[in-house]
């Protein structure tokens, strides 16, 4: 019974990543944006939601298999970063950054109208980009994830499996930053995993 229900999550966790778009657009690039200044309401996406993924909290989340979960993809893409030779291989954890991702990933459970289907999304992307402007850093981008179905030893591993074997989320992985911060929400009734990761430098 383990392998049809694993085939059939891995079918989910591609389309999960395809559907990132990076505000309000179609495709599957990962979202990034780059400033030269401060932050400005001028560059707001638009036709997002307007609610603040930053308040959103979940009662009776398993914060400690969520912060495993965030420490073994932060371990993972900092490995394959090495492996490729980056300069900046291994990227520094801003807590602030982790707070921001920790927000997306609650807001994309809250989110959720179907248990039965896994909906990634950059909804406020702009909102957490400025944020990360406010923290002196030039350059932002981000990857997301849903995935259900594996064991804790391999959730995180089928994450950053789906971010590296795609094109789009590769890039973001393999570009020149320094900084990062890794949200994950686990939603224990429809057993789905949100992960979030930042990119700054």
């Amino acid at each position: 019974m383990k392998k049809p229900i694993k085939y059939a999550f891995l079918l989910a966790l591609p389309l999960a990543l395809v559907s990132c778009d990076g505000g309000g657009g179609s495709g599957s690039d990962s979202a990034s944006i780059q400033t030269d200044g401060p932050p400005s309401n001028e560059n707001a996406a638009s036709g997002q939601n307007d609610s603040n993924d930053l308040a959103f909290t979940l009662a009776g989340a398993d914060e400690a298999l969520e912060s495993t979960y965030e420490a073994e993809i932060i371990a993972l893409i900092n490995e394959a970063r090495s492996s490729l030779g980056l300069p900046t291989a291994t990227l520094i954890e801003d807590e602030a950054l982790s707070e921001l991702a920790r927000g997306h990933s609650a807001f994309l459970e809250t989110g959720e109208t179907n248990p039965t289907q896994i909906i990634v999304n950059h909804v406020n992307f702009q909102e957490r980009a400025d944020s990360a402007f406010a923290l002196e850093y030039t350059f932002y981008a981000e990857n997301v994830a849903g995935v259900r179905g594996y064991a804790e030893d391999e959730v995180a591993e089928q994450i950053v499996e789906g971010w590296l074997n795609s094109p789009s989320h590769f890039e973001a992985i393999q570009d020149n930053f320094t900084n990062t911060g890794v949200g994950v929400s686990v939603d224990t009734v429809s057993g789905i995993i949100y992960a979030t990761q930042l990119f700054t430098r």
